[in-house]
């Protein structure tokens, strides 16, 4: 599932570069990356462990480091 979104972060990354705002990246980010989280956290989320868990925390706050959103969202 990371791996998917770390492909996804790559298209953000090439939007931001051609000067996309960023209220839309935010708006793309949740479309193609945060959607598709919470779709399938209802199934494998009371199995996740620690660590996963602080992989995918990981992840989002990078998202926010980048400047694709305006927050830090946690599992």
């Amino acid at each position: 599932m990371l791996k998917v979104c770390s492909r996804r972060i790559f298209l953000l990354k090439q939007l931001r570069a051609q000067e996309m705002p960023l209220e839309q990246l935010h708006t793309i980010l949740q479309a193609i990356i945060l959607q598709r989280l919470a779709y399938a956290l209802p199934v494998w989320g009371p199995f996740l462990s620690v660590d996963l868990k602080e992989k995918i925390d990981g992840f989002l706050k990078r998202s926010y480091r980048y400047g694709f959103t305006k927050q830090i969202f946690h599992i």
